[in-house]
């Protein structure tokens, strides 16, 4: 479980930039 926690915490904010990103090139 901690191992998931850890990859969920990464994902997430990994997770944000991209969308940030799609926006500002779209």
């Amino acid at each position: 479980m901690g191992v998931t926690d850890r990859v969920g915490s990464l994902v997430a904010p990994l997770c944000d930039r991209v969308g940030v990103e799609l926006l500002d090139i779209d």
